[in-house]
């Protein structure tokens, strides 16, 4: 997986890159992250938000 893969994945507006994976591939990976992010939904109490939130980056940014 080269960096212009990753790319086309997660920004819109990159170019099909030149690789050995199938363009169908390609276009599955990039439906299942924009399925999945941006998160537009928080469900969570108030008091909640601390543990939660901490828990949200951990997962989502490491």
């Amino acid at each position: 997986m080269t960096r212009e893969v990753w790319d086309y994945i997660f920004f819109k507006t990159a170019p099909l890159p030149k690789t050995d994976i199938p363009k169908e591939n390609l276009q599955k990976l990039r439906r299942e992250f924009e399925f999945w992010y941006p998160v537009d939904v928080r469900v969570s109490g108030k008091d909640l938000v601390p543990n939660h939130l901490s828990y949200y980056l951990y997962n989502h940014v490491a």
